[in-house]
């Protein structure tokens, strides 16, 4: 008889081999609660069939690691431990639930989307040292801002969803996650600080927006969001932020600028390419969202 159980549950998190646009699973803040990590494992009897590790995060969102079975073929088993995790992530109100796979991993993603996982993006990581490439001058009529001195949370959340606006970012994802949630997911990520949050001003309106967060173990920062309104695009201003994230990454003394970013972003990956940016790793994206958030069949 084939049974799933919980093994264990850790009060902290160990990173996912790498995360999309910030969504690493530790926390180096002092101040917050960190996501518990649960371990299930499917048994026959006694005898080990497989197991799989999964953590549910404050923000709303899940993240699972591909199962480790002791017998590759194993469907009832894999099975019964994916079924079990999707019936937590639901349980549990999890928006979305997400696991990152190589690009080349046809059985897993197979595997995953039996259970109702989808591609959300393939993501590269890049990564910036000082000294690759100089930031230019910019244009000195972009000002820029504190987020938090300047908008409330309201202001915050409906500038954020106008740089959504056709963006090649995560399109599978739009529609299905408020800008609020998507505030408290950036939030969460590394460790916050409400200095590192910009907005850019072009002729006293706003026209993008720059979210770092501070990872100070490993002296980087991140790009959480980088974002321009529909109405102030093709005027450089995606480039101008990037170069306030490198006078920033320099001011702090920090070591490298890095992110994530889906390979269909064309016009993201040209900018960050020319600014010097390398690749360090190419995943596959694949999230399960909560059945309330499921489009339906008239795609409202």
């Amino acid at each position: 008889m084939l049974t799933v159980t919980v093994a264990e549950e850790q009060a902290r998190a160990a990173p996912p081999e790498s995360g999309f646009a910030g969504s690493r699973l530790n926390s180096v803040c002092t101040d917050r609660v960190d996501p518990v990590t649960v371990t299930l494992v499917a048994k026959r009897g006694e005898a080990l069939s497989g197991s799989i590790r999964f953590s549910i995060h404050a923000d709303g969102t899940a993240f699972l690691w591909p199962p480790v079975m002791t017998t590759a073929d194993d469907r009832a088993a894999v099975d019964a431990l994916l079924d079990s995790v999707s019936c937590r992530f639901d349980a549990a109100g999890a928006w979305l639930g997400q696991c990152l796979i190589g690009r080349a991993a046809g059985s897993s993603q197979r595997m995953l989307e039996r259970h109702g996982f989808q591609v959300i993006a393939d993501v590269a990581n890049l990564r910036h040292e000082p000294g690759v490439a100089a930031p230019g001058r910019g244009d000195q009529s972009l000002e820029f801002r504190r987020l938090d001195v300047e908008y409330n949370l309201e202001g915050a959340a409906a500038l954020l969803e106008s740089t959504w606006i056709d963006s090649l970012d995560c399109p599978a994802l739009a529609g299905c996650r408020t800008a609020h949630e998507a505030l408290t997911c950036h939030r969460l990520t590394g460790c916050h600080d409400p200095e590192l949050w910009s907005i850019a001003r072009l002729n006293g309106r706003d026209a993008g927006l720059l979210l770092l967060t501070d990872w100070p173990d490993e002296r980087e920062f991140e790009v959480v969001y980088m974002g321009v309104v529909p109405q102030e695009r093709g005027k450089r201003i995606g480039r101008r932020l990037m170069e306030h994230a490198f006078q920033q990454t320099a001011e702090h003394s920090r070591r490298a600028l890095r992110l994530a970013v889906d390979d269909a972003n064309t016009h993201a990956m040209r900018i960050y390419n020319d600014l010097g940016f390398e690749c360090t790793q190419r995943l596959r994206l694949l999230g399960r969202l909560h059945p309330d958030r499921r489009p339906t069949e008239s795609g409202n």
